[in-house]
Parts: structure tokens; sequence; C-alpha cells
């Protein structure tokens, strides 16, 4: 177990992440899309670890819901259902505050 938790946050890199840069953005977008990742990675640090590390294997490194099922010991649906409220979590979060 502790070398598959090892072995799972080796595998996706906040650097690579906020490294991709989008060819043609113009310097606000870039700014723009860097203090929204900013808050994106606010966001998910103070996320639980297990949702954390679903989220990276899913997004950040490609993994289908049965691969990530495979590697962690979980079962399919519950990885789905972790991943859904892990999302839930994070847009609501993201979204702007409307007021009024």
């Amino acid at each position: 177990s502790h070398l598959r938790s090892q072995q799972l946050r080796r595998w996706v890199s906040l650097d690579m992440v906020t490294s991709q840069a989008v060819p043609s953005a113009t310097l606000a977008e870039i700014a723009i899309r860097n203090e929204q990742l900013a808050r994106l990675m606010t966001i998910i640090v103070k996320m639980d670890e297990r949702s954390r590390d679903l989220i990276a294997l899913k997004f950040g490194a490609g993994l289908t819901n049965r691969r990530i099922a495979e590697l962690t010991g979980l079962s399919e649906s519950n990885v789905g259902v972790i991943l859904y409220r892990a999302i839930g979590h994070l847009r609501d979060q993201l979204e702007p505050v409307h007021e009024g």
C-alpha cells in the first residue's frame, strides 16, 4: 500500500500543469490563466489526499476510472463517485460569486 501510494504521487507534477503555455495567448490571457491555476491549486491543496490523488490520476495522468481502481484498490464505481464529488467541489469553489 505504501509503495502504491508513492507510485501514484510520482505521476503528476504541478510544475507540468502550470508550465503548459498556450502558444498564441496574450499577456493578459496568460495572467488570467495563471490566476485561475493559482486559485485551482489553492482549492486542490485543501482537499483530502484521496480526492487529490484521484484527480491527479484522472486528469494529470489521463487514466480511466477502471485503471485508477486497479491501482488504488478501490472499486471502479467508488472511484467514479469520489471523482464526481471532488469535481463538483472544485466547480463550486471556482464559480464566481454573484451578489444579489
